[in-house]
């Protein structure tokens, strides 16, 4: 059966089967009693009875065969459609499944961007304290070791040396908080909110100690300045989480 042919539904094969009959029957009243005269048949209402019956029988078993035929075409097609469904079903079912693994990938590799993020940062600023603490504790005890009530070349030649020191410790702790500054603003939100704003505090707190045209002009406020900021560091530096990973 080509696409441009019709299935005839249930009512038009009744109604076609009833035509054959039909047409059946009015071929044995126009030509029977000629089949009879040649036949030789004796009992011609018997045989007429034999022919409806048979015709309606053979009507009757036409009907139901074709009936039986399509439904079992239909049925077949219906297990086809179904196979087909449970085929796309299973496809978009290994679909999900494919999509779901792939996002919890990105979970995952967004996660561990994240904790190293995390960790770069926390080692940034610990770092970055403890290089602070560092140059801090030099300068003071450098301050501690100035000699005292010495007029002497010798004394002022190394009273300089020191000086010099602490001015170059001082020098590297203002690069050290601009590039820690830096790096909080470019990873801002990265770290718990109330350690980011300890840490801007005492950066805050050492810039503006450095923007003095000398900050170790006079030393006694400048040690005691020095140790100040040296506890807030450390203080910070103790409640500091360890890496994550």
């Amino acid at each position: 059966m080509t696409s441009t042919e019709k299935k005839l539904s249930y009512k038009q094969k009744w109604a076609l089967s009833i035509l054959a009959f039909g047409l059946l029957i009015i071929a044995f009243g126009l030509f029977g009693n000629i089949i009879i005269d040649v036949a030789g048949i004796q009992d011609p209402p018997n045989l007429s009875t034999l022919i409806v019956e048979v015709g309606i029988g053979i009507v009757i078993a036409y009907v139901i065969y074709s009936i039986s035929n399509d439904q079992q075409k239909e049925m077949k097609e219906l297990v086809r459609t179904i196979n087909t469904q449970q085929y796309e079903i299973k496809e978009l079912v290994n679909d999900i499944k494919s999509i779901e693994i792939k996002q919890q990938k990105l979970i995952e590799d967004a996660e561990k961007f994240r904790k190293r993020k995390y960790d770069y940062v926390m080692t940034s600023i610990s770092f970055s304290l403890k290089n602070f603490i560092s140059m801090l504790n030099q300068n003071i005890y450098s301050i501690h070791n100035l000699p005292k009530d010495d007029d002497s070349l010798e004394t002022m030649a190394l009273t300089d040396s020191i000086i010099d020191d602490i001015v170059s410790n001082v020098m590297i702790i203002k690069d050290g908080l601009n590039d820690l500054e830096q790096t909080l603003d470019a990873q801002a939100g990265t770290i718990e909110l109330d350690i980011e704003k300890n840490v801007k505090n005492v950066i805050d707190e050492l810039k503006q100690w450095m923007r003095n045209k000398d900050p170790y002009e006079n030393l006694d406020s400048a040690e005691i300045k020095s140790k100040k900021i040296t506890k807030i560091m450390n203080e910070i530096l103790e409640k500091l989480p360890t890496p994550s990973v």
